[in-house]
């Protein structure tokens, strides 16, 4: 059963014109964890003393954004019960009074200098039950379902400290609805409009209403607004434009269900084990005595039953068996009890090992509690060497867990999503779902397999190595058509890359180069005059006219100017003796860097190899992989003089990393669809990456 809770908000923030910077965070965690913990939500307001400058809003908003996510990672810990809200809600407060103390000292100067009023309201929300506590001013009210209408103020003055006092619950009555707003709404709004408002209509048509009404203040004006009702909604009566302004999917609509399966009370196993023990010793011992008194009976007999006595003649009787049947008697019980005294060590040894076990999960999953407690605190002051060695621990102590039970899978399951999460933000990953698929090219050209593309403005050429086919693909018009088919004295093409605003060019296995004219739709071989041996090609580039060719087994990289009929007048141009025998890759923008097996990246400037420290890339290059280096051609390096970031494609482990021209990891993209990543482009904005992945071509936002 739905419990139609609904969660609205209207955050209208200008700080150049109020000195003031507000924001609303409302969690949209998975169903799984929305149904253990509830749903949290964070309304920060900050007064800015004197007048507002750039740099102190942008350490502003870091700093929100560092609250929000130490809260966050705090109130879905995946070690929380769920089962003890109000408990573990204190507990998240007690967490933040002790980070904000330390921030006062770790951001002292945006404290003492730039901050003049805090306001900050937390609120959890697990099923109809409202926890919510207050730093500073924003208010909370009660509209109660009455026909008559009735808003009741629930919050109490002012809380003058940084850091939360007071913890106010309650649960929200049906047809009630919760309003949480900054001091300021009621300069605008008397308590009849904002009743008349919320009872009549939908939170967002209600919201949408507010701000319509403020419409001639939006640019000046620095409001929080935040409401959560318990009614169901799609039976208030609506207006026309109301039903208009409701046919897109209220997206904040949430329903919580009761999490009917509760982890087991701690202190109810280990007596339910001691009592088992206790009945098993008890048990044994009573058995032991027993055993012992038959065993002596036995021996007794059976002494009697062979003792000599004198020949006597007597007179013929009838045998008595009654002394032999005892003794069988007595020989049956002895083994049923022997029988029994096994089977009771055997469940005392299984008790001992059960309760053996059972004390090592509990001990597993409270190491677990604090190495997420000190991920939390490391990932928010970006303590790389601590969060390294703390997923190190966390990552074994989970491969140490069973899971045998459904609630142990579930366990397992909650902390490894935590692992993974936090591994993800330590190594920088973003994972896209669903990057935007632009084209199939194997649904038109049943054949194809592309070996790589390129572009000359909004036309993307995709060529096939294995027959040099070329096709072009227009971003824009998502036209495609075969442009080349024909390969007259051109090897199979290895790469290309713009020349011009007409021409490709390119190298093929013959270490031949050869261009593609984009007008006559054209693909002939080019002269290109060698003062050396020819050997392999592993890359080229161009920079400025000129064409930069990579042969690492000459350890070199050779320059060549344009002539009429090709390229000529041979330089070398690595001078200070740096080995680049290894290279896979390389890109030019005005310095080259070029990528070595090793995965290190050499920068050179001047024919000289400069300062260049590439981070710790995580999960590791593939290129230290000997099993995969031989699949070079989707490994590459991208910039140009014009960009700011350098690019690198990892195709084997299906990511594109993005670094600062010094070497610092910025952001690695990867997702589930990505499977067989060939080659990419990025725009010039650099806002855009399009990657080719076995026929289909992506588009993913950076």
């Amino acid at each position: 059963m739905q419990n139609n809770i609904n969660i609205s908000q209207l955050c209208i923030s200008n700080p150049k014109e109020s000195n003031s910077y507000s924001r609303i965070y409302i969690a949209d965690p998975e169903k799984k964890f929305l149904e253990k913990f509830g749903k949290l939500a964070i309304l920060i307001s900050i007064h800015f003393k004197g007048v507002l400058e750039n740099d102190t809003l942008s350490h502003t908003k870091e700093w929100i954004q560092n609250f929000i996510d130490f809260t966050s990672s705090n109130f879905y810990k995946t070690l929380r019960t769920g089962s003890e809200i109000e408990k573990e809600f204190e507990d998240l407060l007690q967490s933040l009074n002790k980070w904000l103390a330390k921030e006062k000292v770790q951001a002292s100067e945006l404290f003492e200098k730039y901050i003049d009023e805090l306001d900050i309201e937390v609120i959890a929300l697990k099923n109809t039950t409202v926890y919510f506590a207050t730093i500073g001013e924003i208010k909370t009210y009660l509209l109660s379902g009455t026909s008559e209408g009735k808003l009741q103020k629930l919050s109490a003055g002012k809380n003058k400290a940084t850091k939360f006092s007071n913890l106010m619950s309650g649960s929200l009555e049906k047809d009630n609805v919760l309003l949480f707003a900054s001091p300021n709404l009621f300069d605008y709004f008397s308590t009849k409009k904002i009743i008349q408002v919320f009872q009549v209509q939908p939170l967002k048509n209600a919201m949408h209403e507010i701000k319509q009404l403020l419409s001639d203040d939006l640019d000046r004006i620095n409001i929080l607004f935040l409401a959560i009702s318990h009614r169901d909604e799609s039976l208030i009566v609506q207006s026309p434009e109301d039903e208009f302004n409701q046919k897109e999917p209220d997206k904040e609509k949430i329903s919580v269900e009761v999490d009917k399966e509760k982890e087991p009370e701690e202190e109810i196993l280990p007596t339910i084990i001691s009592r088992s023990t206790h009945l098993a010793k008890t048990f044994i011992t009573i058995g032991q005595k027993v055993l012992a008194v038959l065993t002596k009976i036995f021996q007794k007999i059976k002494k009697l039953s062979t003792q000599k006595r004198p020949l006597k003649l007597r007179a013929p009787r009838k045998i008595k068996t009654h002394g032999i049947m005892w003794q069988k008697t007595l020989f049956i019980i002895l083994i049923i009890f022997g029988f029994l005294f096994v089977i009771s060590i055997i469940i005392l040894g299984s008790q001992e090992y059960k309760a053996q076990q059972k004390r090592e999960y509990a001990q597993t999953i409270q190491k677990l509690k604090d190495i997420e407690s000190e991920l939390s605190i490391a990932l928010i002051y970006e303590d790389e060497s601590n969060l390294q060695t703390l997923l190190t621990q966390m990552k074994q102590l989970l491969n140490s867990l069973p899971q045998v039970t459904k609630e142990q899978k579930q366990t397992y399951e909650l902390l490894y999503t935590k692992y993974s999460t936090t591994l993800h933000k330590f190594y920088r990953i973003t994972t896209i779902d669903e990057p935007t698929l632009l084209i199939d090219l194997g649904e038109q050209y049943k054949n194809i397999d592309p070996s790589g593309m390129t572009n000359l403005f909004n036309n993307f050429y995709i060529f096939d190595g294995s027959n040099n086919y070329i096709y072009r693909f227009n971003v824009e018009t998502e036209e495609t058509e075969m442009v080349n088919n024909t390969s007259a004295n051109v090897g199979r093409l290895q790469k290309l890359a713009p020349l011009d605003n007409d021409i490709l060019i390119g190298y093929d296995q013959n270490q031949g180069i050869a261009t593609f004219n984009t007008i006559d739709a054209k693909l002939e071989p080019v002269k290109l005059t060698r003062q050396h041996d020819i050997s392999e090609i592993t890359d080229l580039s161009l920079y400025n006219g000129r064409l930069y060719v990579l042969e690492s087994s000459q350890n070199q990289i050779y320059k060549y100017s344009k002539t009429i009929d090709g390229f000529g007048k041979e330089e070398i141009w690595v001078k200070d003796g740096t080995n680049i025998a290894d290279t896979l890759s390389f890109t030019i923008d005005g310095s080259i860097y070029v990528l070595k097996k090793s995965s290190d990246i050499y920068k050179f400037f001047r024919n000289n190899r400069v300062a260049f420290e590439l981070d710790d890339i995580k999960p590791a290059l593939s290129t230290t992989d000997p099993n995969i280096i031989t699949l070079k051609g989707n490994i590459k390096l991208f910039t140009t003089a014009d960009m700011k970031y350098l690019y690198l494609l990892d195709g084997p482990t299906n990511r594109l990393i993005k670094l600062l021209k010094d070497g610092k990891l910025i952001k690695q993209f990867t997702s589930p669809q990505f499977n067989n990543l060939i080659d990419f482009l990025v725009s010039r904005n650099e806002n855009t990456a399009w990657l080719l992945n076995g026929t289909k071509i992506y588009e993913i936002s950076l």
